[in-house]
């Protein structure tokens, strides 16, 4: 027998009720529990349970009975499903979900980014370096309502993204293949850049070795990222992730931070 709530055992035989839940979910095992009825007409299960002492469980009785509890709790809020990001980077192939740690944008952080960027609807938000498109496609599902652009130049991760925004069916991602310098963002409303240039330091962890890496581009693509944005109108809004100030032009004011202060969010004056 399957229950929508707890408060529908309410609607059981007053006296001794054998209940058999059988849950569905990952790590759920079939639990019996011992449903008695309280002397005093109250026919809550959680009455019953947090006045254990005014019954005969046992200790297994009642640990069962707070998995019951703790079972039918609100879930953890998530996108689309994902309540975390090996779920959600179960959408890539074993290879490319390994980076993820690295190199793609964490689940919380895409909330919280696209939170704070898609403060309009029809706004058209790009990702800057964007890999297998993780913020993108998280964000699209969060904020339905705005369309998100990814311009990335591994061929290679743009087929994965694609491939994982096919399995969503995803309408208002968009994929762009090519470098940064190719793109004016006069073109787009706001911003996320995930230092996807740091990969060119020599200190760096590389995705793959399918592209050239040298001090000289890194500066190249910071120069280029620092003239964009200053040539956007007042309002525009920018979150960097583990992004470097002096690529941020100084009419952009920091209006908050978060993920150790890692997560930062700009709107420029």
């Amino acid at each position: 027998m399957n229950f929508q709530s707890v408060e529908s055992l309410t609607q059981m035989p007053a006296n001794r009720t054998l209940v058999r839940l059988f849950g569905k979910r990952k790590g759920f095992s079939p639990l019996i529990l011992d449903y008695f009825k309280n002397p005093a007409g109250d026919n809550s299960p959680r009455t019953f349970i947090e006045n254990k002492s005014n019954f005969q469980f046992s200790f297994y009785k009642y640990c069962a009975a707070m998995r019951l509890l703790n079972f039918f709790k609100a879930p953890t809020p998530s996108f689309h499903g994902f309540t975390n990001d090996k779920k959600f980077d179960g959408l890539y192939p074993a290879h490319i979900s390994i980076l993820s740690g690295r190199h793609w944008t964490p689940l919380q952080v895409a909330y919280a980014t696209a939170k704070f960027l898609a403060v309009e609807n029809n706004a058209k938000i790009l990702d800057i370096g964007s890999g297998v498109g993780k913020f993108c496609l998280a964000a699209a599902i969060d904020h339905p309502g705005c369309y998100y652009y990814v311009i990335e130049q591994r061929l290679r991760l743009l087929d994965y993204a694609e491939k994982a925004k096919h399995s969503l069916a995803l309408q208002n991602v968009f994929f762009i293949h090519g470098n940064i310098t190719q793109i004016d963002f006069g073109n787009f409303d706001h911003f996320y850049f995930f230092n996807s240039f740091y990969e060119h330091l020599e200190v760096a962890d590389k995705i793959d070795l399918e592209i050239d890496f040298s001090q000289e581009l890194y500066d190249h693509y910071s120069s280029y990222l620092y003239q964009q944005l200053a040539k956007l109108s007042p309002g525009t809004r920018l979150v960097t992730y583990h992004g470097r100030e002096n690529q941020i032009p100084p009419d952009y004011i920091l209006t908050e931070s978060s993920f150790n202060n890692l997560l930062k969010c700009w709107i420029k004056k």
